[in-house]
């Protein structure tokens, strides 16, 4: 079984929080018997135009990556640096977009979950 924990899940309703991650939910997943956790995330629900761009990555349980945070508190050199680092550890990873005329058709929410 896979789990997904989308951002809002892990840290309540709090997007920006600066609280350090307890795992506490990702715990209680594979006590339940879940395998893997994906975690997702998603950009461009705040623009008025333009797609939304969701990515999903599955790292292995053991991984520590704790420069894992909200890519807007990050440079472009560490971004480039943490994808490169997403890539050699990750176990399956996957992007996904929902385009303007499907958020037209859909509505922002549905075409969110597109997305993801």
């Amino acid at each position: 079984m896979v789990a997904m924990v989308a951002k809002r899940a892990v840290f309540g309703n709090s997007l920006m929080s600066t609280r350090r991650p307890t795992f506490l939910h990702e715990r209680e997943l594979l006590l339940a018997g879940y395998t893997a956790i994906v975690g997702v995330d998603e950009a461009g629900t705040g623009a008025f135009a333009g797609p939304i761009v969701a990515g999903a990555v599955i790292l292995p349980l053991t991984s520590r990556l704790v420069e894992l945070d909200d890519s807007k508190k990050k440079t472009s050199a560490a971004r480039e640096c943490l994808y490169e680092r997403l890539l050699e550890c990750a176990t399956s990873w996957a992007v996904g977009e929902a385009s303007v005329a499907e958020i037209h058709t859909l509505g922002l929410r549905a075409a969110n979950y597109l997305a993801m």
